[in-house]
């Protein structure tokens, strides 16, 4: 969780300089005022995080889950912590465990021991921690976050799965094709140089372009490492990745589908905070670093913005462009009737199986397409050699 730190008067002279922790700047504002202070300056401290490896969500599942049987059961929280960290046999989260241990030992809030590590929890799982904390549903808050993030894993894994087929495909033809530039095509060059021949156009092309992958083989395969170096590094600038990601929702087809992978990721995030009573600002605020494209996150922000300002949230989303009607027209619905959240979870359900059937439909679009290019390139060489043995045979 950020902390603020500020300065603020205690009466007419005294200044008072301290640090309070909050969800969000407002959230730290309300606090400080509330207890009587008149605020000068705050501002977010930087602090230096703890450097630990990014742990799997796999495992964070398995941690939520059971640490929520553990506290629905009864078990104290600090009992619930020293249990999973002594029978964990996850070497980068035990340490992390016995950490966060202390830390509600010395009587500090679990939700703050856990934003320490937000390469592992995120500010969705440290706010809805805190939630349950300040609410007395801990355990509750707990089982959720696990089934949240267990769907989350699932649609995750359905992706990367649709896409292993392809890019082995991909791979496998590339590596072909190398090995046959490379390491075939120039023996069978002797042969046809014995000859004494001439060579048809298609296999002078080739042997021509052979030459080159044999001789600049290492040039390049460092030209690739250099040029997926400078996409990186590229991309860093948050500029040129805004540029991309906006470019990449108007791909036919690909844009469609990375649109309905964002919207079914909002609904469903947004359907667990409003579920929790979460305000619908700072609901807004934390699934924002839930979404990958940065054009949609920065939409997001807006709403967020013209929420504040006193719109409801089916309006705002009207003015964005990247909602569609029907969307917009469900969750006008759920303000209406006062069941946004199980109206969000609807939403996300259908996305789901929208985006499901998108994948489905791009990638039997995408493999054949894959399959018959790779099959034009080896025909295209194997031709290219049966050409001057046609030739021979024709002139005995």
């Amino acid at each position: 969780m950020p902390i603020y730190l500020y300065q603020a008067k205690q009466g007419p002279t005294k200044l008072v300089n301290a640090q309070i922790d909050a969800l969000t700047k407002e959230e730290a504002i309300v606090k400080i005022s509330s207890s009587g202070l008149f605020l000068v300056w705050i501002k977010e401290k930087e602090t230096q995080l703890k450097t630990t490896s990014k742990i799997s969500l796999k495992i964070v599942v398995e941690f939520t889950r059971q640490l929520s049987t553990l506290v629905n059961s009864g078990s104290p929280l600090a009992v619930a912590l020293d249990t999973l960290a002594s029978q964990t046999e996850q070497s980068k989260l035990k340490p992390v465990l016995l950490d966060v241990l202390s830390q509600v030992k010395d009587g500090q809030d679990f939700s703050y021991a856990l934003g320490k590590y937000p390469n592992i929890f995120s500010q969705l799982y440290t706010s809805l921690v805190k939630l349950g904390e300040t609410s007395g549903t801990l355990g509750e808050n707990l089982r959720r976050l696990a089934s949240f993030l267990e769907e989350d894993m699932d649609f995750r894994n359905d992706i990367t799965s649709a896409l292993i087929y392809p890019s082995l495909i991909l791979v496998v033809g590339v590596i072909a094709v190398f090995v046959l530039l490379k390491f075939v095509i120039p023996e069978l060059v002797v042969v046809f140089e014995d000859t004494g021949q001439a060579l048809p156009l298609p296999t002078l092309l080739l042997v021509k372009l052979s030459d080159f992958v044999s001789r600049f083989s290492i040039f390049i395969l460092a030209f690739f490492g250099f040029f997926i170096v400078a996409v990186k590094n590229h991309l860093k600038k948050l500029e040129n990745r805004l540029k991309w990601d906006k470019f990449a929702l108007n791909v036919p087809l690909l844009g469609d589908m990375l649109k309905k992978i964002e919207i079914c990721r909002f609904a469903r995030t947004l359907s667990i905070l409003v579920r929790n009573s979460v305000p619908i600002d700072i609901s807004l605020k934390v699934l924002s670093g839930t979404i990958s494209n940065l054009f949609i996150r920065q939409q997001i922000s807006g709403l967020e913005k013209a929420i504040k300002e006193g719109e409801s949230l089916n309006v705002s989303m009207k003015k964005l462009g990247v909602f569609s009607p029907t969307f917009i027209d469900v969750i006008t619905v759920g303000e209406s009737s006062g069941k946004l959240g199980f109206v969000l979870e609807s939403l996300s359900a259908d996305y789901n199986k929208e985006v499901n059937r998108g994948i489905k439909n791009f990638m039997s679009l995408l493999e054949p397409m894959l399959i018959l290019g790779i099959a034009m390139i080896v025909g295209f060489i194997v031709l290219a050699m049966l050409l001057p043995i046609f030739q021979m045979d024709f002139n005995l």
